[in-house]
């Protein structure tokens, strides 16, 4: 009675052994499918984070193109003001040198 209650506490053993066994093989095997996840996720999340700044950049070309364009429209407007502003004032200058110089030294 000693050697089978000896033998049945072996047979649990084992066989506990063998579930162990088992866990432990599962738990590895959902540790290595959860890296190959985590870097397909990776893989998948950069190459979302590329197309972004892809878009980014050439939204931001555009507007600097854009904020360029306006830029330069300015400028030749703002000329184009300079320009009739002094030939305005020139004109002005003009007749008081005129004005001075008939003032001075007479008709």
């Amino acid at each position: 009675m000693t050697n089978a209650t000896l033998e049945q506490m072996q047979e649990i053993e084992r066989a506990a052994d063998e579930v162990l066994a088992g866990y432990q093989h599962q738990i590895r095997e959902l540790q290595n499918q959860a890296a190959i996840d985590l870097k397909q996720l990776g893989r998948a999340y950069d190459k979302e984070k590329q197309q972004l700044l892809i878009e980014l950049k050439e939204q931001s070309e555009k507007e600097i193109a854009s904020l360029t364009q306006d830029l330069e429209k300015t400028k030749q407007e703002n000329e184009e003001k300079v320009q009739a502003a002094l030939s305005n004032k020139k004109e002005a200058l003009l007749q008081m040198i005129v004005d001075r110089v008939v003032e001075k030294y007479g008709n």
